[in-house]
């Protein structure tokens, strides 16, 4: 028998869904196996069957309860969360569509009094934080996580009421802190990994919301925009890469190369953005300006040996955005069809401006 430690997952098929997307964030689905994709700029949810079928939609534009470019979704037995990015808000609706309440929002407390010199603006700000933006939702037994871009931190509310319980984290670079936290996912003992964007690292909390570790680093194990996060059947963690195209394979925080097919090719995609573990053996693929989703039916093969260690590219904070000053050669001669550097290509605007 093999161990786990000793195999890497493959993708043994790929499958593209499409149902007239518009920049879609995010997929889910029931206890019947339907699927419920977001499909974000057309503000609407698809109805699909396993095998990418129409069966429904649910579109709120021409009711009052509408949502506005929403990045995400989770549902709860028969209950669908909605994560109503720009209305600041946890819309709660049936399966077949029905609106049944939100949770509204509210921004932190300000920290710090006002000071004489500063401007009008940052007075009001302090007066008035701006509200949170929901862009992860997650459901851990009696608990709604979300995780929120405007205050880079995670929240956890209770269940049923949404009444706020606390949030941890704010914007820097140290343990805890985010630079726009993204996808939330849970491994089997109950920790929470979240994707930390412009740090390019998923960091990893204990169940009380502490920090507890981090698996990848900036520049290293080919992570420079991590995006989508979650983990398979056998624990197993994809971390999609939606400036590379790529999905990094983790276990036990341990990198294990690059999502490949059978005959060893790396599988490329143009923004992944959000991925989906499906308990039947499929890895759904968020691919936001390809508009579709790509279905990979997934196996397991031995590990040949492990990737050799990296050196971190230098300059971080000037290759957080300036890609192609990296020291890798391979990265200096990346250009987009366009010949355009990576600094002005799409794909590196998109990798954090997506919804």
């Amino acid at each position: 028998a093999v161990s786990a430690a000793q195999q890497i997952p493959v993708a043994k098929k790929r499958i593209e869904i499409q149902s007239n997307f518009n920049q879609p964030s995010d997929i889910i689905s029931d206890a019947q196996g339907l699927l419920y994709v977001l499909d974000g700029l057309n503000s609407r949810i698809v109805v699909l069957s396993d095998e990418g079928q129409l069966v429904r939609e649910i579109n709120t534009a021409k009711t009052k309860h509408h949502f506005d470019r929403a990045m995400a979704l989770v549902i709860d037995n028969t209950v669908l969360y909605v994560a109503d990015t720009l209305q600041h808000k946890i819309s709660r609706f049936s399966l077949q569509g029905k609106w049944l309440g939100d949770f509204n929002l509210t921004a932190p407390e300000p920290l710090e009094a006002e000071d004489d010199s500063e401007t009008k603006e940052t007075k009001q700000s302090k007066r008035s934080p701006a509200l949170p933006e929901p862009v992860s939702l997650l459901i851990r037994e009696n608990e709604l996580i979300y995780a929120d871009r405007r205050w880079h931190r995670i929240c956890f509310l209770e269940l049923p009421d949404g009444k706020e319980k606390y949030c941890v984290g704010e914007r820097g670079e140290m343990e805890g802190q985010f630079q726009f936290p993204f996808q939330i996912a849970q491994d089997r003992d109950g920790y929470l990994n979240v994707v930390d964007v412009l740090n390019a690292r998923v960091q990893v909390f204990d169940r009380g919301g502490r920090y507890y570790s981090q698996t990848g680093r900036f520049s290293l194990d080919k992570m420079y925009r991590p995006n989508g996060n979650v983990f398979d059947a056998l624990d197993y963690q994809y971390i999609s890469d939606s400036y590379l195209g790529t999905i990094s394979l983790y276990y036990q925080g341990r990198f294990l190369g690059l999502l490949q097919d059978r005959t060893g090719k790396v599988i490329k995609f143009t923004t992944p953005s959000r991925l989906f573990y499906d308990p039947s053996g499929y890895l759904y693929v968020v691919d936001s300006q390809a508009n579709l989703i790509q279905k990979l039916e997934l196996g397991y093969q031995a590990l040949a040996s492990l990737p050799e260690q990296q050196e971190e590219v230098s300059r971080k904070n000037c290759v957080t955005c300036h890609f192609s000053w990296g020291n890798d050669d391979k990265v200096m001669n990346m250009r987009d069809s366009e010949s355009v550097l990576p600094v002005a290509s799409v794909n590196m605007c998109y990798s954090c401006h997506h919804g």
